[in-house]
């Protein structure tokens, strides 16, 4: 699976691209970043299609807690809140795949409503 696929990912009523800046990221030590002013999330390419979707959703939390709250006022906790929120719904995606199915069944029935 190519992460790159699922771009762009709609947080509100912002589209965030997908695209990989490995060099850069590895520059700043991160392994995958928001980018607020150019709407992208940025991904580096040295890890594997866990890694790389585990970051986008980290990163999608990210862009929840600054669209919703305003982002939080101590950085170190938003890392620590969005990290552990991020690795929980992954893993509950993963493990309940009825329940991923189920969510993108009614949005298909909501979408032909519309």
């Amino acid at each position: 699976m190519n992460v790159l696929d699922i771009s762009p990912v709609k947080v509100g009523g912002f589209n965030y691209a997908l695209r990989y800046d490995t060099i850069g990221l590895a520059r700043r030590g991160n392994v995958a970043e928001l980018e607020h002013t150019s709407n992208e999330i940025l991904l580096s390419e040295d890890y594997g299609p866990q890694p790389r979707l585990q970051s986008v959703i980290h990163e999608a939390m990210h862009a929840i807690i600054q669209l919703y709250y305003g982002g939080l006022s101590d950085p170190v906790l938003e890392e620590g809140i969005v990290t552990q929120l991020s690795q929980g719904w992954y893993q509950v995606m993963r493990d309940n795949p009825r329940l991923l199915q189920a969510f993108i069944e009614l949005n298909e029935e909501q979408n032909e409503t519309k």
